[in-house]
């Protein structure tokens, strides 16, 4: 982040929620979501009876959305949307730590 390498930035968070999420399968659930699609695990997330599942799977929806951008793309991330997705990830991966308690 320090670094001003927002496309980094980026997807670095973007692969934190999704292991964040497939922490969350495993523990609860005993699998990992193996769909072609990552926004897949956010449908699944949403059907998980945690508090705030399905607030935080919109969360991770919107992520996602992301991912195609910054990855497969050649536009770049600016750094007010990599301040928006630290801020997102961040708050994702400390609820799903919350719950992985």
């Amino acid at each position: 982040y320090e670094e001003k390498l927002w496309d980094c930035v980026a997807i670095n968070g973007i692969h934190c929620c999704i292991c964040s999420a497939d922490a969350l399968f495993a523990y609860f659930l005993g699998k990992r979501v193996t769909a072609k699609d990552h926004n897949s695990s956010a449908d699944f997330l949403s059907r998980m009876t945690l508090t705030d599942s399905k607030k935080y799977s919109g969360t991770l929806s919107q992520i996602l959305k992301i991912k195609t951008l910054a990855e497969y793309t050649a536009a770049h991330i600016s750094e007010k949307q990599a301040e928006d997705i630290f801020k997102r990830v961040d708050r994702f991966h400390h609820w799903a730590m919350q719950n992985l308690k």
